[in-house]
């Protein structure tokens, strides 16, 4: 089995570890249940130690990359979760889900014209899901930036509409 395989099967094991830690030492029972207040950060600082220790082990797995990206915008460390996403953009460069995290950091740290720039390229890689793309909060501070409606315009055809 080769590296990747191996991280593979670690992480499978890693996720099954991390619900029975969650469950024993945050009385969470069941996935579907809400994770109550207080236990949010707990639950994302484990998760954010946990991937950051994949992701030193092997600076270039992606399934470890894209969710610690997600924890670090959760938390609302916005500067790391960039970092990430600059990463999963260059390791995946026709990837459209990565412009469009992309963007969304960019947003959110207030570089409106870097997250157009990746918001234009994630449009013209395909990505397509108009309802996310309105009602994403993370793109909130470029919605009132003229910019952003003229690039939905450009790609709206079939696909998008700036509603």
């Amino acid at each position: 089995m080769d590296r990747r395989g191996q991280l593979s099967k670690v992480l499978d094991c890693m996720s099954k570890e991390l619900y029975r830690f969650l469950a024993r030492e945050m009385n969470i029972r069941r996935p579907s249940e809400p994770i109550r207040p207080g236990q949010q950060q707990d639950y994302l600082d484990f998760e954010i130690n946990f991937f950051e220790a994949l992701v030193a082990e092997s600076p270039d797995f992606l399934d470890a990359l894209i969710p610690l990206a997600e924890a670090y915008t959760q938390k609302g460390l916005h500067k790391k979760g960039l970092g990430v996403d600059e990463k999963i953009v260059r390791l995946r460069p026709k990837d459209p889900v990565g412009y469009y995290n992309l963007a969304c950091s960019y947003s959110l740290l207030e570089r409106t014209p870097d997250a157009l720039a990746a918001l234009e390229k994630a449009l013209a890689l395909g990505y397509s899901d108009r309802v996310h793309l309105r009602r994403d909060a993370d793109l909130e501070n470029i919605r009132k930036d003229p910019r952003y409606r003229a690039l939905l315009a450009r790609f709206s055809g079939p696909r998008l509409s700036c509603s």
